[in-house]
């Protein structure tokens, strides 16, 4: 799933997005939160000493409405935390300064999958909120793959655990060292039979598929063909191939 908190200081808003579906989970208001804070504050007020410099009325109520916004984004940190767990994607728009300060409070989700986006707002009606979240997951799936071919590239590169091209890769999967099997669309598409056996022999030994689209793709298909793997071990047979290569 992919959730999405738009907030400001009076109000945040969560919502679902599952299969192409939006939810809203939630919505609440930092008024809510103040329970008899705003009467007590007040009274105390009263009470004040006359010739006493104290707080004007505005400050209390500034005060009071920091205390209810602080409570409102406690709330939301927690619903988003619990919808998304540490491996969901989380995006969050609205006020700058509530953003801002939510953004820190949510260390129970991977940082790497939390986007933000200045453009979004509190009140946008939930066939926006859908576009701008299938939008938003998009964004964060395109970064997770760029990440996941850089890492692979970066092992391979150092003889470490990954490979890259069709031959190195069918060798780490019949090694059953694969840990995730990586495809450029365009591969599936030119290869079906290939392909199906390829991830046929990853699922076989446990292991996770990505078909990269968009722009990791592009650069699957330039660095290894379309196809790669990151592994769990790196076989000796992998390191024989490499280095009987007449390239290695």
């Amino acid at each position: 799933p992919m959730i999405t908190a738009l907030v400001d200081k009076r109000r945040a808003r969560v919502f679902r997005y599952l299969e192409g579906e939006i939810t809203e989970v939630a919505d609440l208001r930092a008024d809510t939160f103040l329970g008899d804070l705003s009467d007590s504050a007040m009274s105390r007020r009263a009470g004040t000493a006359s010739g006493s410099r104290g707080e004007t009325a505005t400050d209390t109520a500034q005060r009071i409405l920091d205390v209810g916004t602080e409570r409102m984004l406690k709330q939301t940190k927690e619903l988003v935390t619990d919808q998304a767990g540490w491996e969901g994607f989380v995006l969050l728009g609205g006020e700058k300064e509530a953003v801002a300060a939510l953004g820190p409070m949510l260390t129970g989700v991977k940082e790497s999958r939390i986007l933000e986006n200045p453009s979004l707002w509190v009140e946008m009606s939930p066939a926006e909120v859908k576009e701008a979240t299938r939008a938003g997951a998009s964004a964060l799936s395109k970064r997770r793959q760029t990440e996941l071919l850089h890492q692979v590239m970066e092992q391979t590169y150092s003889r470490g655990n990954g490979c890259l091209g069709g031959k190195d890769t069918v060798l780490a999967l019949d090694a059953g060292s694969v840990d995730i099997l990586i495809l450029s669309k365009g591969f599936v598409e030119a290869n079906p039979d290939y392909a199906d056996r390829c991830v046929a022999k990853a699922f076989e030994q446990g292991a996770d598929v990505r078909v990269f689209g968009s722009v990791p793709s592009e650069k699957l298909d330039e660095v290894g063909g379309g196809i790669g793997a990151r592994l769990r071990f790196r076989s000796a047979h992998l390191d024989e191939e490499v280095a009987a290569s007449p390239s290695a």
